[in-house]
């Protein structure tokens, strides 16, 4: 279980003890790292390689609560957990319940990198 973050203004800012990446309408968001953010190895590794590998849009901004629970899929991002798929929020499902399909791509990129380095 993890716990998203959200600030005085109903944004998401990060998970408990890591970052958060979503899908909306087909755009990867990330919130911005303001508000004392950690800004995380993993969450920045993963931005590099989507540049670097894809031409998904990816977008550093300010993320909303109904963003997030209208949200395609959602990631968190930590050394530990590498990035994990977020499959439900409050007991309802995050898209379709299931890992979606840019989570394994990028999980894919992700291992690539880290094992073929």
């Amino acid at each position: 279980q993890e716990v998203l973050l959200f600030n005085q203004r109903d944004e998401l800012t990060e998970a408990a003890a890591c970052n958060v990446f979503i899908v909306d309408a087909g755009k990867i968001l990330t919130p911005a790292l303001d508000h004392h953010i950690l800004p995380g190895v993993t969450r920045r590794l993963c931005l590099d390689l989507l540049a670097a590998h894809t031409n998904w849009s990816v977008e550093i901004r300010a993320v909303t609560r109904a963003e997030v629970r209208s949200a395609e899929e959602i990631w968190l991002s930590s050394s530990t957990k590498e990035l994990a798929p977020v499959i439900q929020i409050d007991g309802q499902p995050v898209g379709s319940g299931q890992p979606g399909p840019l989570w394994s791509q990028a999980q894919r990129l992700f291992h690539l990198y880290r094992f073929n380095r």
